[in-house]
């Protein structure tokens, strides 16, 4: 399992506006997993609204 390190999804100020995150981890040919995960023991606090991920 590749993992990438803390991101830092920021506060937007309103559930109107929204933030994009990017960043690049190596993909195996063929079928992938890919799971956002919210790890407290890792620093995650507050709450995160995930509409969409786009992988390229």
């Amino acid at each position: 399992m590749t993992r990438a390190a803390n991101l830092l999804f920021t506060g937007t100020g309103a559930w109107s506006t929204y933030g994009t995150v990017s960043f690049s981890l190596p993909l195996n040919a063929g079928s992938n997993t890919v799971r956002v995960a919210y790890d407290s023991a890792q620093g995650s606090a507050n709450y995160l609204n995930l509409d969409r991920i786009e992988v390229k």
